[in-house]
């Protein structure tokens, strides 16, 4: 049995002055309340959508923004830069390519000792202005001196690399 009054409301009416109970909605749109649980009049139900219909719009414009910083046009553009066919951009990188062969190559094989060559030193250094990077201390040298402690540091920084390159890094450093 409906149950009339009459509301004046700003916002138009589904039916002036009509109760429903939450069965006659979705759960869902009332936050997924038990459906019979209370009743509510429709004016306030209409106002409720109108808010939730407004957040909605602010919600979906915030995305776009969203999108628009990424360099997104929409959605559709974003998750089709996550398909598998897409090529993936691939990043500079500063350092210098970690090749142990050839003319170009920066770094030692394991036999000769691993680590970074003089080239790929200076390249790497070239890269990024203000770094500090030194190659590696491998002659005598006296005790208490500058290389003596960068050797000393370096050992101790060292000590638990257990791989093929960290050992021969290791010898070549004499630690």
């Amino acid at each position: 049995m409906k149950k009339k009054f009459t509301i004046k409301s700003p916002y138009p009416l589904k039916q002036e002055g009509e109760i429903r109970t939450i069965k006659n909605f979705e759960a869902q749109e009332l936050g997924g309340s038990p459906s019979g649980m209370f009743m509510i009049p429709m004016g306030i139900y209409n106002r409720l959508s109108d808010a939730k219909d407004e957040f909605n719009q602010r919600q979906m414009q915030q995305q776009q923004v969203k999108l628009n910083k990424e360099g997104f046009d929409s959605m559709e553009d974003k998750i089709q830069s996550y398909k598998i066919d897409a090529p993936v951009p691939k990043k500079k990188s500063k350092e210098p390519r970690k090749t142990t062969k050839g003319k170009g190559r920066n770094f030692r094989t394991t036999k000769e000792g691993a680590g970074m060559t003089e080239k790929g030193v200076k390249e790497y250094r070239r890269k990024n202005p203000g770094s500090k990077l030194k190659t590696a201390v491998t002659g005598k040298v006296k005790p208490g001196s500058k290389a003596a402690k960068r050797r000393k540091s370096f050992c101790a920084r060292s000590k638990g690399w257990t791989g093929e390159r960290g050992k021969a890094a290791r010898r070549r450093w004499k630690c």
